[in-house]
């Protein structure tokens, strides 16, 4: 996705663990010849970042959120999130977390339409469909 490139957070470690997370998730789908995984159709940022980039009000980030609606696609990355290096990662049905010194980051499973949008090539879930737990 070129997190890194983009600088799309503040911490450069933070940009590269997404990146890499997308590499992995794209990696691992193609060895394992599982179709249909657009990662630009059913994964982007949600939560307080995907808000700012959208014109809300800057304010701190705690956690970076990102989203999906396709199950595989969750699937994948609960089984590649193992070789992302980090403090702690937990696992659970609808959320997976991965804890690293500098930031935090979730990944959540929703069963809602994800609607997205671009905003200078990052890919975010829209602003009025970003659930309002993921915006605290």
């Amino acid at each position: 996705m070129n997190y890194n490139q983009k600088q799309v957070f503040d911490i450069p470690m933070a940009n590269n663990t997404i990146d890499l997370l997308f590499f992995l998730i794209e990696s691992y789908a193609t060895k394992n010849q599982i179709e249909d995984i657009d990662l630009t159709k059913y994964f982007a940022l949600s939560g307080k970042a995907a808000k700012v980039l959208q014109g809300g009000s800057v304010t701190s980030v705690n956690s970076i959120t990102l989203v999906t609606n396709q199950q595989k696609i969750y699937n994948i990355i609960a089984i590649i999130v193992d070789d992302i290096d980090s403090k702690e990662t937990l696992k659970f049905k609808n959320k997976i977390t991965i804890e690293n010194s500098n930031f935090f980051i979730e990944i959540h499973n929703l069963l809602d339409v994800l609607n997205i949008t671009s905003i200078d090539g990052v890919i975010v879930q829209q602003l009025t469909e970003i659930p309002e737990k993921l915006l605290v």
